[in-house]
């Protein structure tokens, strides 16, 4: 009899291994999404459920058992005020940076190279972010999780790249056309580019 190889395992990135977990995991993802939502309502608790949001979405998206509701809420009370710290520095590098993009980008002319720096440096904060948050989750996090965050960003760049278009494709259309698409956050539209920021974070 023949020998016949193992098949080899799912390349787990891209678009189609996105939508086999997402087929796969939608009401779980929406209940997930519904949770962050409300643990993001007080506002200054954006870290912890960042951090939270991130590991859970990091371990569906890399196949393994989870328990979203349970895994949640044990990682949004774990290093509490560690993350309750990143979280207010995510919120006031945003809203400088966003500050920034909105006044140089209202004046136009000559300052618009200033307006683009000021964008890049939101999705160069959002790279870092992706991969700061759920580290922070880990069960022994880096010890200098900022520079770890940012060599991780440098290290699958191109994935961390394209994972920010893909979300704010995701993203664009439910701010744009707020309020309508309040329901749509509230279940699903959240975690649909959670999930795609997930990716650049997997092995391989």
């Amino acid at each position: 009899m023949a020998f016949e190889p193992a098949p080899a395992p799912p390349v787990k990135r891209g678009h189609k291994w996105y939508f086999s977990v997402l087929s796969r995991e939608f009401s779980r993802l929406a209940g997930l999404n519904l949770i962050f939502v409300l643990a993001c309502l007080p506002v200054v608790t954006l870290g912890p459920a960042l951090s939270a949001f991130g590991r859970v979405l990091g371990r569906m998206a890399d196949d393994q058992p989870t328990e979203p509701v349970r895994e949640f809420w044990d990682a949004f009370r774990s290093r509490f005020l560690l993350k309750l710290g990143w979280g207010l520095a995510l919120l006031a590098a945003a809203g400088v940076l966003g500050s920034a993009l909105w006044f140089y980008g209202s004046l136009g002319g000559m300052f618009l190279p200033l307006a683009g720096l000021s964008l890049a440096g939101l999705l160069c904060l959002w790279g870092v972010a992706l991969h700061l948050f759920p580290s922070l989750s880990d069960a022994v996090p880096p010890p200098h999780p900022l520079k770890a965050a940012a060599l991780a960003a440098l290290s699958t760049f191109r994935r961390t790249a394209l994972s920010i278009l893909a979300a704010l494709a995701f993203l664009l259309p439910q701010v744009l056309f707020f309020p309508v698409t309040v329901p749509l956050t509230c279940v699903i539209g959240l975690a649909l580019p959670g999930l795609a920021l997930a990716f650049p974070r997997l092995e391989g």
